[in-house]
C-alpha cells in the first residue's frame, strides 16, 4: 500500500470513529521544525553563545547540564520557551490535526514539552504531557505545590535576559514556600508520583473504559523505540479498547504498536497529516 492509499484509508478510519486517542513524540516535534537532539542551525544560531560558553550542542543536552547559576538557567529556558511555545505561530502539522479531530472527543499523551496541543485548540485536562511541560513551573524545593502556568515569568525573565542570564529579581518563586521554580519537567522519578501526574493517568484511563465499546482511532505520530511512556500507553489503550484502529505515521513506521492490524504511513508527518485532512473533505 503507498502512502496516498494509506492516507486515504486513514481518513477513512477516522471518520467512522466516536473518539481520538493521539500519541506524540519527537518525530511529530521534528516535522514541525524542532529537534531536540539535533546540534543543527536553528540551535547554533538561537543557542550559540551557550554552546561556547558551556559546549551544551543540543537541547536534550541543555535538560541535563548543571548551569552554574540560576541566572543562566533561566537565562537559556527562558529564552528556548518564549520563542518555541509562546513566540511562533501554530505550525501546519497542528492545524491539520485540530481540522483531522474536528469535535470527536480526544485524549492526548505526548512527551512533547512546547504545549503546542494546547495551543491548537485541545483541551488542556485531556493533554498528558508524560515528561512534563514548558507552560508550567514547579516548586524546586517539591513543597507539594501545585505546578503554576509559565507564560507571564518566561515573558517578563525573556524580556531581562542579557548575555544569556536573567537577573535573579526577575526569577519566579514558590508562592507557598518561597523557593524557586524550575520548568515543569520529569528530573527524576518523584515527578511521576505527584498529584498532577497520576491525576492525568486516572483521566486516561477513564478516557477508555468511557469509549471501551466505542470506534476509536488511535494516532500514533512519531513515537520512537526509546519512548516507553507513550508508546506504553498507546499498547494499554489498544488492549482496552474493543473496536480500535491504528494509524502509525513515522518515517520508518515507528516503534510502538507495530505490526498487527495498522495503517502504516511511512511519511513527514506534516505532509501525511496534511493529506489525511484532505482525504476527510476538511
Amino acid at each position: 500500500m503507498n502512502i496516498d492509499e494509506s492516507c486515504e484509508r486513514a481518513a477513512r478510519e477516522i471518520s467512522d470513529a466516536q473518539a481520538v486517542i493521539i500519541g506524540a513524540s519527537n518525530g511529530l516535534s521534528i516535522s514541525e521544525g524542532f529537534n531536540v537532539f539535533a546540534d543543527n542551525k536553528w540551535f547554533r544560531e538561537g543557542f550559540g553563545d551557550f554552546r561556547s560558553r558551556y559546549g551544551i550542542r543540543s537541547v536534550i543536552e541543555a535538560a541535563s547540564f548543571p548551569f552554574p547559576s540560576d541566572e543562566a538557567y533561566w537565562g537559556f529556558w527562558s529564552r528556548l520557551i518564549n520563542m518555541k511555545t509562546f513566540g511562533e505561530p501554530l505550525s501546519q502539522a497542528l492545524r491539520s490535526l485540530s481540522s483531522i479531530v474536528g469535535e470527536r472527543p480526544c485524549f492526548i499523551v505526548t512527551t512533547n514539552a512546547e504545549g503546542h496541543f494546547q495551543q491548537a485548540g485541545f483541551e488542556d485536562s485531556r493533554v498528558f504531557e508524560m515528561e512534563g511541560g514548558f507552560r508550567e513551573l514547579a516548586c524546586n524545593a517539591r513543597c507539594g505545590a501545585a505546578p503554576v502556568p509559565s507564560e507571564i515569568a518566561i515573558k517578563e525573565m525573556a524580556a531581562h535576559e542579557l548575555d544569556g542570564r536573567v537577573p535573579p529579581e526577575n526569577h519566579p518563586r514558590c508562592e507557598k514556600c518561597g523557593a524557586p521554580m524550575r520548568v515543569n519537567s520529569a528530573a527524576d522519578n518523584s515527578f511521576f508520583q505527584t498529584p498532577e501526574w497520576t491525576g492525568k493517568l486516572d483521566s486516561f484511563k477513564r478516557f477508555l473504559r468511557d469509549y471501551a465499546e466505542s470506534n476509536v482511532a488511535i494516532l500514533e505520530l512519531g513515537v520512537g523505540m526509546r519512548n516507553p511512556l507513550v508508546s506504553g500507553a498507546l499498547a494499554e489503550a489498544k488492549r482496552a479498547l474493543a473496536h480500535p484502529s491504528v494509524v502509525v505515521v513515522n518515517k520508518g513506521c515507528g516503534a510502538g504498536l507495530l505490526p498487527d492490524g495498522i495503517i502504516c504511513i511511512d511519511d513527514d508527518i506534516t505532509h501525511a497529516l496534511k493529506m489525511i485532512e484532505k482525504d476527510m473533505g476538511r
